[in-house]
């Protein structure tokens, strides 16, 4: 019985750690991106902000990228309306590994300058 739930724990333990994980993301190259938001996942385990973006012979491509949780972001200011589509932003963030107009959010930053932290409390 203790060897059935050490082995459980431990399959839970690396689980976690692997949905955790950086890994889909190539934390040592980063990405800066203009886009049209289209869409704002604001939910839980993670947020994610849909866009469009102009692509290679100015076609617009669809791209999305990872946030923290809603429940971490809303500790930090954010609401459903912190971004919204059809607002032009510079996304800054690292690429996805497999994936084309995939990465994780440092920030955003608006036309006006004003930079949007992705980790920190909004001002």
């Amino acid at each position: 019985m203790k060897t059935m739930a050490a082995l459980l724990l431990g399959t839970w333990v690396t689980a976690a750690c692997a949905h955790h994980s950086n890994t889909a993301f190539d934390m040592t190259h980063s990405v800066v991106w203009k886009v049209q938001v289209t869409e704002l996942k604001f939910v839980n385990p993670h947020a994610y902000v849909y866009f469009t973006m102009a692509g290679g012979e100015g076609r617009a491509v669809e791209g999305r990228c990872e946030l923290g949780s809603r429940t971490a972001l809303t500790r930090m200011g954010w609401t459903i309306d912190t971004i919204k589509p059809g607002e032009t932003l510079t996304i800054k963030g690292s690429p996805g590994r497999n994936e084309p107009n995939v990465c994780i959010v440092n920030s955003f930053v608006r036309p006006d300058g004003t930079e949007i932290g992705a980790h920190e409390p909004l001002q």
